[in-house]
């Protein structure tokens, strides 16, 4: 005999179990949307270098060579210096952060360079397109944020040697200006 309380429809049987798997895989879909950049660390001072004032913190350093050849391979070590960003608001309104707001100083020369990832990926034709694609997608994110974000900033430099330039790292948006001396991070 069939008791009446435990007679389910299809409906309410679907919804019961469709909906915990929903939420379940909310965050994930949601973190997906924005996958631009790198994931920030922890907190400024896991970098090499930071700086900060009443509104952002904002924290860089050189991305070692050897790191920068496993992960995107030789022809983008040998044309880029690579750096990566972590950029953390203070302020409770959000913060644009646009790539184009940074650019390399060459302390010697007093040269300066702009970042270039869309450039990157065309010069580098030779380049398997997974790895032209992780370029771009790896990029610090151009956005409007209350969050913290990371992301690598690619800078083409003609005679890049090891160790023969000092660079600094200057950033210029919304009434801040901010200049990091830049060095190299330990591998991760």
């Amino acid at each position: 005999m069939i008791r009446s309380d435990t007679i389910v429809s299809a409906e309410q049987y679907m919804t019961k179990r469709t909906t915990p798997r929903i939420l379940f895989l909310l965050p994930a879909l949601l973190f997906a949307a924005d996958s631009s950049g790198v994931r920030p660390r922890d907190d400024r001072s896991q970098y090499a270098v930071a700086m900060f004032n009443q509104s952002l913190a904002l924290a860089a350093e050189l991305v070692p060579p050897d790191k920068v050849r496993k992960q995107f391979g030789s022809a983008v070590d040998s044309r880029y210096l690579v750096v990566e960003v972590g950029m953390f608001p203070k302020a409770r309104g959000p913060l644009e952060i646009r790539p184009g707001n940074f650019i390399l100083r060459v302390n010697r020369t007093r040269d300066t360079i702009s970042a270039s990832v869309p450039k990157a990926i065309e010069e580098l034709s030779e380049t398997p397109k997974p790895v032209a694609t992780e370029l771009e997608a790896k990029c610090l994110p151009e956005t409007s944020t209350d969050k913290p974000v990371a992301g690598y900033l690619y800078f083409p430099v003609r005679d890049k040697k090891d160790g023969d330039n000092e660079y600094e790292l200057e950033y210029k948006a919304q009434r801040t200006w901010m200049i990091l001396p830049l060095h190299a991070g330990t591998l991760r």
